[in-house]
Order: C-alpha cells, then sequence, then structure tokens
C-alpha cells in the first residue's frame, strides 16, 4: 500500500504518515485512515494527488515509544539529538519490557483442570556444527516409542520461558518478564504448542497444551487421533505415520494485536516460528531423534481437535519420532527404484523397437 519510505505512527490517538527520506509528517484525518486501512484500494502517491491527506504539518513528540516504525537506527538518531536518543532508548526499554506488554502475564494458561508433570530438563551436550551438519527432514517413522524425557527436553528449548530480563533501567519492581532461547518480535512469544500424542513412554494417547511458565502439560482431549485422520487433513501426505508424537505451533493473535494492532502484526508469528522451530529441530536430533514438518493444514480439523478460539491460528505441524536417517526412508525407496525400473523397461523396449525398424529397412 504505503511506498516504502513511508511509515504510518500512531502518536496520542492520532495518525500521522512519516517519510523517512524527506523527515517529514503529515496529519491523517479519518476518511484517509479508512481508505488506507479498510478499503485498501489507493497508493500513497494516490493519496496525495486525490488531496485525501492533509498536507499541514505537524512537529512529532519525543520520546514516543511503542508507537513508530522506523525503517532503521540511522532514521532515529537523524531525527533526534543526543540527549533526546538517550532518552528515547531508556524509554524504550521501559515501554518494550514492562509486564503488562509481556504475553506470559496476560495469557490464560490454563486448558483443563488434568495437568501432567513434565521431567526436569536435562542438560543436553551436543556440537552445534554438527548438528546442522546432521539435520534433516525424514518421511518414514520406525513405529518406536518416544521417551517423555525426550518430549520434555524438546517443548523446554523450543518453548519454555526459560531467560529472565531484568535490568536497571526498568522502573518498576513487578517489570521482570521472561523470555524463551528464541527471538520474538516485540518479546511477546505469541506461539504455543499443542501436542498430538501417539507413542510416548507413561503418556496416554490425546491432545496435550504446553505451559510454557510451568513446564507442564494439560491434557485438552483424551480422543486418540489415528495417524490417517492426521494424513487426511494435511493433504495426504503420509509421512507423519508412525511418529511419537505431533506438535502443533499455535499463534495468539489477541496477543500479538494488543502491541502491533496494525498489517505487521499479521506476519510476526511466521518470523518467530522459523527460530522457534529451528531450536526444537536441533535439540531433537541432538537427543537421536528425527522429525518432519508441513504447514499445510486443514484449518477446521485441528482447530476443533485443539479447541482452538478465533483469534488463534494453528501454524504447521512437526511430527517426531525414530524415523530412518535417508530422507526418503525405505518405502519410498521401494516405490521410486520400481518406477526407475519401469522407466528403464520402457526406455529398453523403445530402444529394442528402434533397432528393429532400422533392421527392417535395411
Amino acid at each position: 500500500m504505503i511506498k516504502n519510505n513511508f511509515y504510518v505512527a500512531r502518536v496520542n490517538n492520532e495518525y500521522i504518515l512519516f517519510n523517512t527520506e524527506t523527515q517529514d509528517s503529515y496529519t491523517m484525518d479519518k476518511e484517509a485512515l479508512h481508505k488506507l486501512f479498510i478499503e485498501e484500494d489507493i497508493s500513497y502517491q494516490n493519496f496525495l494527488d486525490a488531496g485525501i491527506i492533509g498536507l499541514n504539518k505537524t512537529t512529532l513528540p519525543f520520546p514516543v515509544i511503542g508507537k513508530f516504525f522506523f525503517e532503521s537506527i540511522e532514521v532515529k538518531e537523524k531525527m533526534l539529538n543526543k540527549l533526546e536518543y538517550k532518552e528515547f532508548i531508556l524509554n524504550y526499554i521501559n515501554d518494550t519490557e514492562k509486564s503488562d506488554l509481556s504475553w506470559e502475564y496476560s495469557k490464560n494458561y490454563v486448558k483443563s483442570n488434568i495437568e501432567i508433570a513434565l521431567p526436569p530438563f536435562s542438560e543436553i551436550k551436543a556440537d552445534f556444527m554438527t548438528l546442522l551438519k546432521k539435520r534433516r527432514t525424514i518421511r518414514e517413522f520406525k513405529n518406536q516409542t518416544v521417551s517423555l524425557q525426550d518430549l520434555s527436553d524438546i517443548l523446554y528449548v523450543g518453548f519454555f520461558n526459560a531467560l529472565k530480563f531484568d535490568s536497571e533501567f526498568l522502573d518498576h519492581e513487578d517489570s521482570i518478564s521472561f523470555r524463551r532461547y528464541a527471538p520474538s518480535a516485540g518479546g511477546i512469544h505469541a506461539i504455543d504448542p499443542y501436542i498430538i500424542v501417539h507413542n510416548v513412554e507413561g503418556l496416554a494417547p490425546g491432545v496435550y497444551f504446553y505451559h510454557c511458565k510451568k513446564h507442564i502439560l494439560y491434557l485438552i482431549s483424551d480422543e486418540k487421533i489415528s495417524y490417517d485422520d492426521i494424513t487426511y487433513n494435511i493433504v495426504n501426505q503420509r509421512y507423519n505415520q508412525n511418529s511419537g508424537f505431533d506438535i502443533l505451533t499455535v499463534a495468539d493473535y489477541n496477543q500479538i494485536y494488543k502491541k502491533y494492532p496494525h498489517i505487521i502484526g499479521s506476519v510476526l508469528p511466521f518470523y518467530d516460528h522459523g527460530h522457534i522451530v529451528q531450536n526444537a529441530i536441533l535439540t531433537l536430533t541432538a537427543l537421536g531423534l528425527n522429525y518432519w514438518i508441513s504447514t499445510l493444514l486443514c484449518k477446521e480439523f485441528f482447530s476443533t481437535k485443539l479447541k482452538l478460539k478465533e483469534h488463534e491460528l494453528a501454524l504447521a505441524i512437526i511430527c517426531v519420532g525414530y524415523g530412518y536417517d535417508d530422507s526418503t526412508g525405505p518405502k519410498l525407496n521401494k516405490i521410486l527404484n520400481e518406477l526407475k525400473a519401469e522407466k528403464q523397461a520402457i526406455i529398453a523396449s523403445v530402444m529394442q523397437t528402434v533397432k528393429n525398424v532400422v533392421k527392417v529397412e535395411r
């Protein structure tokens, strides 16, 4: 919609359009806002041509924390003198790290009355570069039981709020917040894991929710969801068959829009998701497990099975278990070899026919 050098900011309940190249800013009226965000049919240049955005310049008050979105730190430094910039940074820390903006303080984690304790995290020692080289997506599992300890460790590294954030710059006692091992836009951490258990030692099949502050599971449903049902609802990809458990990563958009109530908020979970999944995948690789991942999900099926609300969206399924290090696996290899043999037989038949024709002509 808007050219790359323009950003929309909200200042004291007023919306302002800011030009990062000229550092000019313009107030926007309600009609312009409606056309920009609701109708979404006119580019910024057309707004100017049509006179929809008023050209009365306004002075931007600083610091305006959590309201502005600039192209880079350089832009901020151009707009602020040293004293203002120092105040800007201090207020930024306060505004982004205080507890009322931290997702973990406002999220309702209690999903049921049934809690399942998880084993404490066991320190995993592994060489980082070795894990990167060893990591690979597989397509066939061996139908072996996965230990509860392994499930616990994967959830802990991927989703537990393990890092405490405190700073001498924070101006209130209740401002301490917690972070995961993966970065998150705005420190929101709005992605949670739901687990569909198939074959985990000491854990009954069913659907569970992971509490990222207490490191426990809540039983959502004791329904045993079959591999075939899941296969059907991931566009008939059969690579989930015989996994020990499946992790469904779910984004809570209510939490995201509390801090980013505009278009950029809609894409932030996808950035966070990559960081989280990489941590979980490297952890399960270190534990000698394998995985397969897909984002092709039937929204209605998984929303129903996980009992999600309208503002929650399942992003991906990560199937975890013991598999074959070969990315294709024995079954798929057999099919591929059969196809290869058939292709070679067809080529040989065609070549023989050509030779016979040539002989007859001679």
